[in-house]
Order: structure tokens, then sequence, then C-alpha cells
């Protein structure tokens, strides 16, 4: 009767244990990773019930405890070499163990071994065969959902959402219940329809485990859908108690909220927090968004320019980094910053390939201008701090004529202009070619009539330079063209009939 009763016990063990390592493996599945921990360190030990145990910390990205239980299955058999492959990260090895297993079972694979077999392709980046895969366990086990969620995932890699927003919403149809699948729904949806991303983060709670990432989202929700101050408070209410991996995505999040909320101080401090201690999910946009910030709180300037230039620095697209250079040019000009603005209108025409009209006409004018404010502003030891700006602003119209010589007027006029800044007692005549050529562009132009305001101060100018070097002819040549603009300009008037008194007394 003991022994009776004693074989009893043994058996109810066994379907106990099979019952337990079966439910693990079906947690898993679910990528219910902290549940499947649990039961699977209630399961008598065994070589299967230690390898999905580690499988289980492996999908909690405790590599070390994940390492420790695959090293700790024996090494016999195709369990124990698949361990060691685990344990090793050889995915190669891993993709030949599981083809010879499919193989050795014949007719009837497991499905679960096709997902793993395409696991194992995807850590290869071999994306066909990993869907080949997927795609025989959809066909031993039509109620595969993680088939079809993990084909989604290959797919969204790519960013196919043609392909892959189909696969996730098969996976839900087949089973409701698997969460991972509503899980990639709800972040798809995040900005794009805040409703439809809510209920799948709802379908997602409602059958994943508690998580950092589940309270995460929680959060994330309550932003996007405008409830700001629940945001916040949620927010802070669990940053104490999670992982630090989690909380930089607290810091960001909350600045957005005080951002959105008019609140710039805490805006900036959450911010400059996220920064202090950034994650994976860092993006140049960060940067945008900080720089906005302080725009809009009046905080630092030289911060605004510094967050976009990390910015420009960390984004690889080109077209994205002359918007950032566009937009930190129009906030110097809001912030009348002219030696900032002339710095971005700059980049703006080094990031161009090819800049246009307008891009080096603008960096020209800024260039001059700010030459215009620093001299506006120089003190006995800072005089001549302005001439670099305004060396600068003639290279940039020489390359403008060069480039664009039907704007050939504008570009001879500012170059002009600069030289004359740069030669104010005319000594040198620094200007005189320039003003000379813009004349007989700006008379021969169909347009002249749009150009009369440069032809008046050419004018000016080369009287003024001609008389003050008693070349009284040239002088007199051109105060008499500027008089046919300005015929009632005294001063000129009087210069014309002094200069005409010299030379018949000659």
């Amino acid at each position: 009767m003991r022994f009776a009763l004693l074989l009893l016990s043994v058996i109810i063990a066994g379907r106990a244990g099979a019952q337990t390592l079966s439910e693990g493996k079906q947690l898993i599945y679910y990528e219910r990773y902290a549940s499947a921990r649990t039961v699977l360190e209630k399961a008598p030990g065994s070589p299967e019930t230690t390898f999905w145990l580690a499988k289980a910390e492996l999908g909690l990205r405790d590599t070390a405890a994940a390492r420790a239980h695959f090293l700790s299955v024996p090494l016999a058999g195709d369990l124990g070499a698949l361990a060691r492959a685990y344990a090793g990260q050889d995915r190669y090895a891993m993709v030949g163990i599981l083809t010879r297993m499919i193989a050795e079972e014949k007719k009837h694979p497991e499905a679960g071994l096709y997902l793993m077999l395409g696991d194992a392709y995807t850590a290869l980046m071999d994306g066909g065969n990993a869907v080949t895969s997927f795609t025989h366990a959809q066909q031993i086990d039509p109620r595969d959902a993680a088939a079809h969620y993990k084909i989604g995932l290959i797919y969204e890699s790519q960013r196919n959402a043609e392909q892959f927003l189909p696969e996730y919403e098969a996976a839900l149809a087949v089973d409701s219940t698997f969460a991972p699948a509503a899980y990639r729904l709800y972040v798809y949806y995040y900005s794009r329809d805040v409703l439809r991303s809510a209920n799948y983060l709802r379908q997602y709670a409602a059958h994943a485990d508690p998580s950092p990432l589940l309270d995460l989202a929680g959060v994330d929700i309550l932003f996007a859908s405008g409830h700001y101050a629940e945001a916040i408070a949620r927010a802070k209410s669990l940053i104490p108690a999670a992982p630090e991996a989690f909380r930089p995505h607290y810091d960001k999040l909350m600045a957005y909220a005080y951002d959105s909320m008019g609140n710039y101080a805490l805006a900036a401090a959450s911010i400059d927090a996220y920064f202090a201690r950034p994650d994976t999910s860092l993006t140049p946009r960060n940067y945008t968004a900080a720089a906005h910030i302080y725009y809009k709180g009046g905080f630092s300037h030289d911060s605004i320019f510094t967050y976009l230039r990390r910015a420009v620095a960390l984004d690889t697209s080109v077209s994205n980094q002359v918007r950032y250079v566009r937009y930190a040019a129009r906030l110097a000009d809001s912030l009348k910053e002219p030696m900032q603005r002339a710095y971005w209108l700059g980049q703006v025409c080094l990031l161009e390939k090819e800049p246009d009209a307008s891009d080096l006409y603008a960096y020209g004018s800024q260039l001059f201008n700010t030459a215009e404010v620093v001299r506006a502003a120089d003190s006995a030891t800072r005089a001549g701090a302005s001439d670099p700006y305004y060396r600068m602003a003639d290279s940039v119209f020489a390359v403008y004529i060069d480039k664009f010589p039907d704007y050939a007027v504008y570009g001879y006029y500012w170059r002009a202009r600069s030289n004359w800044s740069l030669d104010t007692d005319l000594s040198k005549g620094l200007a005189v070619p320039y003003f000379q050529k813009m004349l007989v562009a700006a008379c021969a132009s169909r347009d002249s009539a749009h150009f009369t305001g440069q032809i008046e101060m050419g004018d000016w100018f080369l009287t003024n330079y001609y008389y003050k070097k008693k070349d009284y002819e040239q002088a007199l040549a051109y105060d008499t063209k500027y008089l046919e603009y300005e015929p009632g300009d005294k001063v000129f008037i009087r210069l014309r009939d002094q200069l005409q008194r010299y030379l018949k007394a000659r």
C-alpha cells in the first residue's frame, strides 16, 4: 500500500511538472517573461525547464542569468547544443541545430521550432529566411499569432507599413490576447490616432504582465491625449521605483508636458535633466524642442543655439540639417542676434550643394548688416572688429555675381558698400571699381528704373571720390548724372557750379 501511494505521488508530481513547464512555455510565447520565470522557478528541475527558464531571463534582458542557466543545461543531445549556442549568442549555430531538429521531426515538427529558427535568422538580419520560417510555423498552426507578429516586426524594421500593419492585425484576429501585437499597434498609432492607440494600449494592458514599460506607456498616452497635468503627476509617482533606464523618458515627457502647459521654467529644467542622462531614443528633434523651450521661455540665447548645433551634428540627413539651420536663422533674427543669424545663414549655403540666389543674397547682406552692428558697438580696443564681416560680405557677393550674373547690379552694389566701409576715407578707392561696374550694369539693364536707388548712390559716391582726388572732370560727370535723378539737390547744384568754374578757369 505504501509503495502504491509513493508511485501515485510520483506520477502526480510528474504530471504537475509537465503542466508547469507547458504553462511557462506558453507564457514565454506571449512574451510574459516575468510570469514565465515565476512559474518555471517552481517547476521540478529538468534540462528542459532550465532551458526555458533561461529563455525567460533572456526575455527580461538579464543576459547574465540567462547565460548561467543555458550553461547549466547538460551538454547532451540537441537541447544541450542549442543551450550552448544561446549562451554564446552563436546565431549560426542556432540555425544549424534548429534546422537539424526540424529535419529529425520529419512529418510533425513543432511550430515553436520554426519560431526559434525565424528568431535566429532575424538576429542574423536574414529577413527572407526569417519570414519563410515564420510562415512554416503558420502552416503548422494557422492560429499561431506569434508568427504573424514576428513577420510584422521584420517588415516594421523595413518601415513597410503596408506589410507590418496587416500582420499585427492578423495576430490579434487569430488570438485577441496576444499582447505584443497590440503593443506595436499602440506605438504605431500613438502619433497618428490617439484614440485608436489608447484602445490598443488597453488591449495590451489586459493581457500583459505588469511592468515598467506598461507604466511608461500609460503616462505616454495621457500626454498624447492632452492630459498634461495628469501625465506629470503620474510620472512623478512612478519615477522613484522606475528602473534607471526608464527615468530619462519620464524627464523628457515631463519637459514636453510642461512646455504644452506654458510652464517653460520647469520644461527647461526637465529637458536639461533628460540631456544629463539621455536614453537611446535621443534624436535631433529633442534638441530642437529644447531650443524652442528656451526660446519661448526667454532663457539663455547661447543655450538655444548650442542645442541647435547639437541637432545638426546628430542628424545625418542634409535636408533635415538645412531645416534646422534655417530655423536657427529665424530664431536669431527674432532674438536680434545678427552674428548668430550670419552664422546660420552661412550654414545654409554650406549645406546646400547649390545655394540659390536668395540664400546667397541673404547671407551676404546679413554679413554686411552684422558688420554695421559690430562697428556701431566698437570701442577703441575693438577697432576693426567689423572688418572681417565686411570682407566676408564682399567675398559672398563676388560668388553671387559669378553664379547669378542676371542679378549683378545687386552684387556689385554690395561689394561696393562693403569695400567703402573698409575704406571710409576713400584713400584707397576700394569701392570705385564696383560702383562703376554697378552703374554700367544698371544703366544697361531693361529694368534700370528698378535700380534708381543704387544708381543715385553710385553717382553720389563717385562724385565725392573724384572731387576729393581733384579729378574735377570725372567729378562733374558723375555730379551731372546724379542731378538727373535729384535735380533739386542744392548741395550737388552748388558743387556742379563750383566744378564748372574750376574747369573754365584752367
